[in-house]
């Protein structure tokens, strides 16, 4: 919604329920994960590695899953965040085999987004056709899985990408 500082603001007085928080509590797991989410949504590294080590220890390890939330994802998409693509292409990896395994179609497709977002996001040299490739494959399954508003932000990513690659010739 626009609201970035205001995001970050409510990100930030969390730490404490972030580090303190009980994670077999029913809400635990999804509050970090929708923290993970906001940092992502926002490309803000702030606070990330709080919320990274409260995911990482807390709720990978007894993998307490809510609909539409995943610590592997989570994790990959706070490893991006942070510059660390790597490590990031690996949790998306996981993420992905975890949300099979589940069954959970349309996060598994955002993860595919994610991963499309991120290339194009990090435009090293071959990320263009990394994000190309991802943001595809996710606007196929959108349209498949009748996710309209995603599948736009597949469409919107795809044609930015296009129309930067013809301005690059």
């Amino acid at each position: 919604m626009n609201q970035q500082a205001i995001a970050l603001e409510w990100i930030g007085t969390l730490r404490n329920a972030f580090e303190r928080g009980a994670p077999w509590e029913p809400t635990y797991s999804a509050v970090v994960c929708d923290a993970a989410a906001a940092l992502w949504m926002l490309g803000s590294s702030e606070s990330a590695s709080i919320i990274e080590d409260c995911i990482f220890t807390k709720v990978l390890p007894p993998d307490f899953r809510y609909p539409m939330r995943d610590a592997r994802l989570s994790m990959a998409r706070l490893s991006a965040v942070q510059n660390r693509y790597d490590e990031a292409v690996i949790w998306f990896d996981r993420a992905r085999r975890a949300l099979d395994e589940q069954g959970a179609r349309p996060l598994r497709t955002i993860a595919d987004y994610d991963e499309g977002l991120m290339y194009r996001r990090r435009n090293r040299e071959g990320d263009v056709e990394r994000a190309i490739s991802f943001l595809q494959a996710a606007a196929t399954q959108f349209r498949a899985l009748g996710m309209g508003g995603w599948l736009g932000r597949a469409e919107s990513a795809l044609a930015e990408l296009s129309k930067a690659g013809s301005s690059d010739v």
